[in-house]
């Protein structure tokens, strides 16, 4: 026998047990067996083989140790405390076993309907285009800002070129007149004042 799951074991629920607490000594040994064997019958929670088939008397005995008067004499007295119960097939079965697993089997399913349902609407969604019209992309990373450049008068007057002087030059003076002052050109007013003929 190969254990295919574990069971949650509420002890409080075994020592609160009116019907369970109603049974003799023996009695609540074979209901242990029982137990065992429903944990691990298929379906689960019937006293039942890998077939499906319930388990003669024989089995029961045979794997409980005990004789067959005394397995089927406990078998009845677990029955008529409300402990156990049997099916139409005549298997002993554990109804909070088979609650449970009936419980499971329904999120199980439920499971399976949500994860198809969110696959369709992932596909669906996959069809559409990369950004919609009008429609902000979301940034998924980090990227460098553009650098803010503030131009002040300094750094304006820096960055001008030189300006080119030299199409505004004068041009070179005439040979032999290098290291001579220039000669003012002197009013008409100012040659005919009295003061200017006098030196003259």
């Amino acid at each position: 026998m190969s254990a295919k799951q574990s069971t949650q074991w509420f002890w409080s629920d075994w020592a609160g047990d009116l019907a369970v607490r109603s049974l003799t000594t023996a009695e609540r040994g074979l209901w242990i067996d029982l137990l065992t064997l429903a944990a691990t019958g298929n379906p689960t929670g019937y006293v039942v083989d890998a077939r499906g088939e319930p388990l003669s008397l024989e089995q029961i005995a045979r794997f409980a140790n005990c004789t067959l008067t005394e397995c089927s004499s406990l078998i009845d007295g677990i029955l008529a405390k409300g402990v156990a119960s049997r099916d139409r097939s005549g298997r002993l079965l554990n109804r909070r076993m088979v609650r449970d697993l009936e419980l499971s089997v329904k999120r199980k399913r439920a499971g399976s309907i949500g994860a198809a349902s969110t696959k369709l609407k992932w596909q669906a969604l996959s069809g559409l285009p990369q950004h919609l019209p009008g429609h902000v992309p979301r940034q998924t990373g980090t990227r460098a800002l553009p650098r803010k450049i503030t131009t002040t008068s300094l750094n304006a007057a820096r960055e001008e070129p030189p300006v080119d002087n030299s199409a505004t030059a004068s041009a070179a003076p005439p040979a032999g007149s290098a290291g001579k002052p220039a000669k003012l050109a002197a009013s008409p007013e100012l040659l005919a004042s009295p003061l200017v003929s006098k030196y003259r």
